[in-house]
């Protein structure tokens, strides 16, 4: 089994799980890597960076990662990627999400314009595209038409930094404001928060 991460340095790592050793470093980026998304039905790893590009390596088939093509299209840095409905979507400092069609030859389909801030953290739901900021603005974008479905707001309009979905029985999000919000993710109201202690939450 293998893990990828991304580095400060500008590489792309491949890690064995087994021997918990480092197969190797993979050069591209001249920039931070901040974000990895695998996206299964291509056998591609997508890598965001601050220089703000998105890169493509082809993965599997025991020959590590393989260099494949780079998407441009941010005028910042990209922080944020997911696997949606079978497209890659990317979230930038720019303000702006780019949907990529693999099966279009990754042309950016859409520009998904709502929030006024840094795209922090993306995710997928059933139907959905969920993007969160760093204005505390959460936004869920239908999966078909790429238009916004709902849009709430965190209070008190603090960055909301991480996301993450459990199918039972929501989304849970990680905020600067020192507490974890689940909302349900039908309704879109909230279950419950929890205290995460004195520092604000990263992840």
């Amino acid at each position: 089994d293998t893990l990828y991460s991304g580095s400060g340095d500008t590489c792309v790592r491949e890690w064995d799980l087994e021997t918990r050793r480092c197969r190797g470093s993979h050069l591209g980026h001249t920039q931070r890597v901040g974000s990895l998304e695998y996206l299964p039905n291509e056998s591609v790893l997508a890598s965001g960076s601050a220089d703000d590009t998105v890169r493509l390596w082809r993965v599997g088939g025991g020959g590590g990662a393989e260099a494949y093509r780079t998407l441009e299209g941010h005028t910042d840095s990209v922080l944020s990627l997911a696997c949606v409905n079978g497209k890659l979507l990317s979230g930038a400092i720019d303000e702006t999400i780019i949907v990529w069609d693999p099966y279009q030859d990754w042309t950016p389909t859409h520009r998904l314009l709502g929030h006024k801030g840094h795209i922090l953290s993306l995710v997928s739901l059933p139907g959905y595209a969920v993007s969160t900021s760093d204005t505390g603005t959460v936004i869920a974008w239908d999966a078909e038409s790429w238009t916004i479905s709902r849009t709430l707001q965190h209070p008190p309009s603090e960055a909301v930094s991480h996301m993450a979905f459990a199918p039972s029985p929501g989304v849970l999000l990680c905020t600067r404001d020192t507490t974890l919000q689940i909302y349900d993710a039908e309704w879109w109201s909230v279950v419950r928060t929890l205290p995460i202690g004195p520092a604000p939450g990263e992840g």
